[in-house]
């Protein structure tokens, strides 16, 4: 995990920049890739996000997370205000939020699905010094940006509206969608159905389309 301390020396406008350059830092290739990907991000830069995060920078640094996204990020106010600690924290969530935010998914019920994606996201985490001390890092003393309440670290970094409810079919926590006659994913929709997306039609060669069954 990622940490900022802020004693009050930065602005939130600071901390949004670093936030940036942390979410950058993320969709960086590890060193040694193989030259057709270097040259497809190099051309466009978006394409990153097609790239497992094994074959990025960061994974050279930190071990796997066990959760979808970047590393996680923690800034821990300090020797502030309440009222300090709230404002910065809405500037963090509000001209940071393309790089913390999850987004939607890219599929054929991309209208009506509840899941979120967050592969390509940022955690952040916020809390005080004065929290900690008194309730220990253990406690639900962390709030997570995009989330009202506090919870503890664990939940707070959990995505139960991501990956895991994507996956999820109606009725059947933790089990499949299994096949289909539709084939294709997967997907958990709005009001829980689960669908899958529509397979492509197969087209038939030219050679083909005008071939007629002689008797």
């Amino acid at each position: 995990m990622l940490l900022e301390i802020d004693r009050r020396t930065e602005d939130a406008d600071d901390l949004v920049h670093k936030l940036r350059r942390y979410w950058e830092w993320g969709r960086l290739l590890a060193p040694g890739a193989d030259k057709h990907t270097v040259n497809l991000v190099r051309s466009q830069p978006d394409a990153i996000e097609d790239v497992g995060h094994e074959k990025r920078l960061w994974r050279r640094v930190y071990p796997q997370t066990g959760r979808e996204g970047l590393v996680p990020l923690a800034v821990v106010f300090a020797d502030t205000t309440e009222a300090k600690v709230d404002n910065t924290a809405k500037v963090l969530e509000e001209a940071g939020r393309r790089f913390w935010a999850p987004r939607r998914y890219e599929t054929y019920y991309r209208e009506v699905i509840t899941a979120k994606d967050y592969s390509q996201a940022v955690p952040v985490v916020v809390t005080t010094l004065e929290q900690l001390t008194e309730h220990s890092a253990d406690a639900a003393v962390w709030r997570r940006l995009g989330r009202a309440d506090e919870q503890t670290l664990t939940d707070a970094l959990d995505n139960p509206d991501g990956d895991a409810l994507y996956r999820r079919p109606h009725g059947h926590p933790g089990g499949d969608c299994g096949g289909g006659g539709s084939g294709g994913r997967p997907v958990r929709v709005g009001g829980g159905a689960c669908r899958h997306r529509r397979a492509q039609p197969v087209r038939k060669a030219p050679s083909e389309q005008g071939r007629q069954t002689k008797t």
